[in-house]
């Protein structure tokens, strides 16, 4: 009965190892899958990680382009101000322009007429001149004829 008892006890006994081998196999499969879990959620983490600095370097870039656009805005505002200021004097110098071109045409056309004036002039000189020659010869015609 001791016998039999210890054996009933070794049998229980060896049921009892082959249960907590198998659970010990099930345990470390299931270690084995969260330690892969695991290893998914680190690289995850070094992902989130690699995601996180990469914002931190977009938000100074895109610090830096608003600083870039603010400076160019500034230069704008400036060259408008610069043209706006600009603009009434050069508007002043066409204007000044306008009326020195208009006067100058106004002188040509007073020089055309002038010039014209003094062709006819010179036309009508001419005339007199042959004229004043024709007579000459006229008078020397009669004069050497009365000495005749």
């Amino acid at each position: 009965t001791q016998v039999e008892s210890a054996k009933a006890e070794v049998a229980d006994l060896q049921n009892r190892i082959e249960f907590l081998e198998s659970e010990t196999t099930e345990l470390r499969e299931h270690v084995e899958r969260l330690e892969v879990e695991n290893a998914g959620f680190a690289d995850l983490g070094s992902q989130l990680q690699h995601m996180q600095d990469r914002n931190l370097e977009l938000e100074e870039e895109a610090a830096n382009l608003c600083g870039q656009v603010e400076g160019l805005e500034r230069i704008e505002q400036s060259l408008k101000e610069e043209a706006s200021s600009r603009v009434p004097a050069f508007e002043e110098k066409v204007r000044a322009l306008e009326e020195e071109k208009s006067h100058l045409l106004s002188e040509t056309n007073q020089l055309r007429d002038e010039l014209s004036t003094l062709r006819e002039t010179e036309q009508q000189k001419s005339e007199l001149e042959l004229e004043l020659q024709g007579l000459r010869s006229h008078i020397e015609l009669s004069t050497s004829e009365k000495r005749q």
